[in-house]
């Protein structure tokens, strides 16, 4: 996961003012990447320039620095995971891989073809420099975030994960396909960047499974949104956008609307009616129970591939190793001066001699190798404890501008000077300032009873992380538990598994004399409940219950600080509730001892969060589900439920991302693998719900199935209890509003009123295809 930004822009605007403007805001970008971190710029066009920046969150192969870019010039900014559609080894880094097969494609059809390709969430930048063109997108579902800024007057636009306020007004991208800005042939006396037909949109297609090609006539193809709606350049002037009359082959069918096909007869195969699982039993279909059985596998290896694709460091013992190997590698100041610096760019793919990379460290990786845009280094390239060093030459060229390595940038300079849990224990240790924490001396042997001191001395690839490198959004619901044990099952046995449930404070409770019960929400209640299960399921799995209390001070506060910034530009009551709620969840910092008086201070060192995002629309979960099942019956349901996954990502998946991410973790999100929604798209409605049924039995009925046959018996029958519901974030301002109202609350970040009269999309036309 990464932080990215990119802007092209008419040289008029001042290739250092652009700069000066990103780099005095990259705060939130740096905290969703505090690996490493870097700016490259270069002229692209005759009259206009491109920046680059981006941030490493590192999780697969070897640590490589972004911007990416290969031997021709081209530069991949890229912030997603690859799970398939594109085979990606073990040890090999999935950003190289793309880039790779991006710099092989001449011709437009190949380049889409490869990136349509990619099974996973995904928000990409990629600059084409032989041809001229900026292509930018996210996948499908949205589940990375992508926004714009359209510089004044149309002379550029700007690209980021996360705005940045140094530039007013960002939208988000929306994610409809894949887009296009030919920046060949602008000059001096265009217009301006974005008009001319110069951007055009690749629309997102299904098609038939069976196509040998991926890119499909939107005239053979529908349109996986058959309405698009561009949000991203409403109200802005002098912005032209074509559709192209070729698509893209997405990943997902259309959903099935058939209502025949599977058996009406229930089988119960248990004859004591006093058993909980009769409850669901009875009502279950022998085909039901088959597809149970089929889902419980595809979403397992769902949650499996997002629990192995990931760094065997946790966030504090990444943060101690590149830390430590900092201050190794860096001893001799030479490294920072000298022209043959690590960071090597060739000056001869730059149409600019000013391009520059600069940024923090690369430091070796933790199987002492490490990478610069693709080039390896080995011990014998940098010898980190001696005086002297060489370098071998193996950059991709020689470079005539030098790398800088600015100790402002370094890791650690947005992080709070707070303590935190120590970094090398496998138990429970308390917190412990930051200056003994980084576990850099052999006195942390002394606070942390399972690091000799000899590991420490030997080095920080020598001290195995024995964390919990997994956490989950846990509310006890029938969500996040089905998603616990089928991790528990992929999750090295000796490893914890972090349980996350945040509860608001109660302003009816806060005038008793104990603060006993403020905090006892009904997600608080699920969750403990679903912890016994869990407890009971696998006895020896260290399961970290971390209870997240907010208080109404804090809420107000970091809202205004920081959560309204990540939320824009979205600007709704719902957006604040959720939004508040999943970041507090998401930041991990709580305390462990549920029911005893006992309390820990701790904060979750996980990198990857399991999130359930995406089980209520595809299972009809929701409350308005069942009105619509009511007023029009299964086709009625059938339709919202096709609405609500074109959807997710306006509503839901990019705010959540800049949220999670915030705190230096990535949301992976089983539910929305390509594979689980094939499988629960193809299936008819009736074998997924039934509605007919009480609430906590009828809605997401399959899921509950899957759910009992994991050994989950209680929490198959919980009832669904959105977030902010569950804990009471929505009552925790004792304000009555509306859910689709814009929030007072968000005011200072909220979105103008678009200007439909304004904007412009021409009608499909034939692209270079």
């Amino acid at each position: 996961m990464c932080g990215i930004c990119a802007f092209i822009y008419r040289n008029k605007i001042g290739i250092s003012e652009c700069e000066r403007k990103v780099l005095q805001d990259t705060l939130s970008l740096d905290r969703r990447g505090p690996d490493h971190h870097s700016l490259q710029q270069c002229s692209v066009s005759d009259d206009a320039n491109a920046l680059f920046y981006g941030t490493l969150l590192h999780f697969r192969g070897c640590l490589t620095p972004q911007p990416l870019q290969s031997s021709t010039g081209n530069i991949l900014l890229w912030n997603g995971e690859i799970f398939g559609g594109i085979e990606v080894g073990e040890e090999e880094n999935d950003g190289l891989k793309l880039l790779e097969l991006l710099d092989k494609s001449d011709l437009d059809a190949d380049l889409l073809t490869h990136i349509s390709a990619i099974q996973g969430p995904w928000a990409l930048i990629y600059w084409q420099r032989n041809r001229r063109k900026l292509w930018f997108g996210r996948d499908v579902f949205g589940r990375r975030s992508l926004l714009v800024h359209i510089l004044e007057d149309g002379d550029g636009l700007g690209l980021s994960s996360v705005q940045l306020k140094q530039f007013e007004s960002w939208r988000e991208i929306p994610a409809s396909g894949i887009f296009c800005l030919t920046v060949e042939g602008v000059t001096s006396g265009s217009n301006n960047i974005l008009s001319c037909g110069n951007l055009v949109l690749h629309p997102w297609v299904h098609a038939e499974a069976s196509r040998s090609s991926r890119i499909v006539s939107t005239k053979e193809g529908k349109l996986f949104n058959e309405v698009l709606t561009f949000e991203a350049f409403i109200g802005l002037k002098n912005v032209e956008m074509k559709i192209s009359e070729f698509g893209v082959q997405c990943h997902l069918p259309i959903l099935n609307f058939s209502l025949s096909g599977i058996s009406d007869e229930p089988v119960d195969v248990l004859k004591e009616e006093g058993d909980p699982r009769h409850e669901l039993l009875r009502w279950a279909t022998a085909e039901q129970l088959r597809l149970a059985e089929a889902l419980k596998k595809i979403l397992g290896d769902a949650v499996k591939v997002r629990v192995k694709c990931q760094s065997q460091h946790c966030n504090e013992c990444m943060r101690s190793l590149l830390e430590r190997t900092k201050e190794r590698s860096w001893k001799n100041e030479r490294l920072i001066s000298d022209s043959r610096a690590l960071f090597q760019v060739d000056a001869d793919v730059c149409t600019d001699k000013r391009e520059t990379i600069t940024g923090g460290y690369c430091s070796p990786h933790i199987e002492r190798a490490f990478c610069t845009n693709g080039v390896s280094f080995n011990e014998k390239s940098v010898n980190v404890g001696d005086d002297e060093h060489e370098t071998d030459g193996g950059g991709p060229g020689d470079s005539s501008v030098i790398g800088h390595f600015d100790s402002s940038h370094c890791l650690t300079r947005n992080e709070p000077s707070h303590g935190r849990n120590c970094c090398h224990c496998g138990c429970i240790c308390p917190k412990v300032p930051d200056e003994v924490g980084k576990c850099a001396s052999a006195d942390m042997a002394k606070l942390c009873p399972s690091v000799s001191a000899a590991d420490v001395a030997a080095g920080p690839s020598s001290v195995e992380c024995r964390h919990a490198k997994v956490a989950i959004l846990f509310s006890g619901g029938v969500d996040s538990l089905v998603i616990a044990a089928l991790a528990e099952k992929s999750v090295p046995a000796d490893e914890p598994i972090d349980l996350l449930n945040v509860a608001f404070e109660q302003q009816s409770n806060r005038a008793k004399s104990s603060s006993s019960g403020t905090y006892d929400v009904p997600d608080r209640i699920t969750g403990r409940q679903g912890l016994t299960e869990l407890k009971m399921l696998a006895p020896n799995r260290q399961w970290n219950f971390v209870e997240i209390d907010v208080s109404s001070e804090e809420l107000q506060k970091t809202r205004v600080e920081q959560i309204q910034d990540l939320v824009y530009p979205l600007n709704t009551v719902l957006d604040d509730s959720i939004g508040c709620a999943v970041w507090f969840a998401a930041r991990g910092q709580g305390t462990l001892g549920a029911g005893t008086t006992n309390r820990i201070p701790y904060i979750s060192p996980a990198r990857v969060v399991l999130v359930g995002m995406g089980a209520d629309e595809q299972f009809a979960g929701y409350s308005r589900h069942r009105i619509r099942f009511k007023e029009s019956g299964w086709d009625g349901l059938n339709e919202e439920i096709q609405m609500e996954i074109k959807r997710i990502s306006s509503r839901n998946l990019g705010r959540d991302d800049r949220v999670i991410s915030d705190h230096s973790r990535e949301a992976r999100i089983p539910f929305l693998d390509e594979k689980v929604v094939n499988f629960t798209s193809s299936l008819p409605i009736h074998a997924k719900v039934n509605l007919s049924l009480p609430r906590g039995v009828g809605e997401k009925f399959l899921l509950r199935l899957c759910a009992l046959q994991l050994g989950l018996v209680k929490g198959s029958l919980l009832q669904k209890r959105a977030i902010q519901f569950g804990s009471r974030i929505a009552k925790a301002e004792n304000r009555r509003e509306k859910a689709c109202d814009v929030c007072v609350r968000l005011q200072r970040a909220a979105m103008p009123e678009p200007i439909h009269e304004t904007w412009t999309i021409i009608n499909p036309t034939v692209s270079q295809i």
